[in-house]
């Protein structure tokens, strides 16, 4: 009766209807990533109300920077959690709790080398993406605030990781939304009761994720005996380490190339006028919001990948992420169907301006950028997939693919052709990556074809 109370608190995707064990899965990571892009809408807005046009232009230029740093942390966690899911799935339990504990000593290091980094270069990276000189010292207040919390970020990033390794993506997604209301709450406290400015919002987020951390922590020890970890499971394995790191770092030099390549793009357009800065950036926000739909089944297609992988079953593996891809091609055809008819509206709603260069920018980048969203959908789906089944080197050298033609284009393109340029990049870029990442998962069925495939 115990271990099935247990059993409630991981879900095994090894086994049982393909479809409903998919979407049982994914369905929290995609509640949880719409959730996200809500919060940062509402925190941006609260900035902007409590504290004013300068500060939120302080907020806005650490962005870039922040999300590069991000990226990479994420990145190696989520990359760590494929591993936890390959033991899971090949029903090793004290392997679990061996690679559990080496991704908590890693989180450490990792975190601690990404931290000095970042605190000792936030200055020289903010003045080479060009801060204004007056908005140079709140940036720097923030983002230096931020980055010395960023253990309570990848902490999170990690357990939410060996959780969703072990199929349970319902819990991480309840931390994540105490956090996020936390967050809130306590911004407008610390702004508006405490009157600390741009640190009062910085020290919010930092406050929020140690709480999540804890509730992850605690969580895991009064529910999750597979993941009880003693001293015996810190024992250093060179093997496991070497997987672990090569695995995450493939999986954050992919998501922190593909978020350098949107950062030089964001560099180019900030040269076309203000009008166009903000469709831009409107017209960004809403097509980061669709996409995460696909990033949510791909994230499920690397832990449904691993854990299969890791029980034998190459094939399930394949079913699973074929029904993914098809699922991936239903959703973008629903959103080509609503930016055809409702494109206008949405642009209106989302800005609520009623300049008409801005409305046309937001148009023009989402009527050019959403029909070519069938092969970013295939690319997201196997990329993802391919790190799951091992496929680490594809999958970055799919990542720096996509980086230089982001740099190419903001070189070339935005210069040559303006606004017209920023809005083709994409679509270009994400297109060949998708053939390649398209060729690549084909010759990893064809050469893996009857063989059982090991991470270790």
């Amino acid at each position: 009766m115990e271990q099935t109370q247990h059993r409630q608190h991981s879900h095994d995707l090894t086994s049982g209807p393909l479809l409903a064990s998919l979407l049982w899965f994914s369905l929290p990571i995609l509640a949880g990533n719409l959730f996200q892009q809500l919060y940062n809408i509402v925190d941006t807005a609260a900035v902007s109300h409590l504290l004013g046009t300068e500060a939120l232009a302080a907020l806005g230029c650490t962005g870039s920077l922040y999300s590069v740093v991000l990226c990479i942390a994420t990145g190696m966690t989520t990359g760590f959690s494929i591993i936890v899911a390959h033991a899971f799935g090949s029903h090793q339990p004290e392997r679990v709790r061996q690679t559990t504990a080496s991704i908590l000593m890693l989180t450490v290091i990792i975190s601690a080398i990404l931290m000095i980094f970042s605190l000792v270069f936030s200055r020289p990276m903010l003045m080479a993406l060009h801060t204004p000189e007056d908005i140079l010292a709140p940036s720097l207040v923030y983002i230096r605030t931020i980055f010395a919390g960023i253990f309570f970020t990848m902490s999170y990033n990690a357990m939410a990781g060996i959780l969703r390794g072990i199929g349970n993506s319902v819990f991480p997604l309840l931390f994540l939304i105490l956090s996020s209301v936390l967050n809130i709450l306590l911004d407008i406290f610390f702004m508006a009761v405490c009157q600390w400015g741009i640190f009062g919002a910085a020290f919010a987020t930092v406050i929020s994720q140690i709480i999540s951390v804890l509730a992850c922590l605690f969580y895991i020890m009064g529910c999750c005996p597979e993941l009880h970890i003693h001293r015996k499971h810190f024992r250093f394995d060179s093997a496991l380490i070497r997987n672990l790191l090569t695995t995450g770092l493939a999986m954050g030099l992919m998501q922190s190339t593909v978020c350098f390549g949107t950062m030089m793009m964001q560099f180019a357009a900030n040269h076309l006028g203000t009008a166009t800065i903000a469709g831009y950036t409107a017209a960004r926000k809403i097509h980061c919001m669709l996409l995460t739909v696909l990033f949510a089944f791909g994230s499920t297609a690397s832990t449904f990948a691993s854990q299969n992988l890791g029980a034998g079953k190459l094939q399930r593996a394949y079913q699973g992420i074929r029904v993914l891809v098809i699922l991936g091609l239903v959703w973008v055809t629903f959103v080509n169907l609503f930016i055809f008819f409702r494109c206008e509206w949405l642009a209106q709603m989302i800005t609520g301006s009623h300049d008409t260069t801005v409305l046309s920018a937001v148009s023009r980048y989402l009527r050019m950028d959403v029909p070519f969203y069938f092969g970013i959908s295939v690319l997201i789906i196997l990329r993802y997939s391919l790190q799951g089944l091992g496929g680490k080197i594809a999958a970055v050298a799919e990542g720096i693919m996509e980086m230089t033609g982001n740099i190419l284009s903001a070189v070339f393109l935005v210069p040559a052709f303006g606004y017209f340029g920023v809005c083709i990049c994409e679509p270009i870029t994400c297109t060949a990556c998708a053939v390649m990442i398209c060729l690549a998962f084909w010759y990893h069925v064809r050469k893996n074809r009857g063989q059982r495939i090991h991470f270790i």
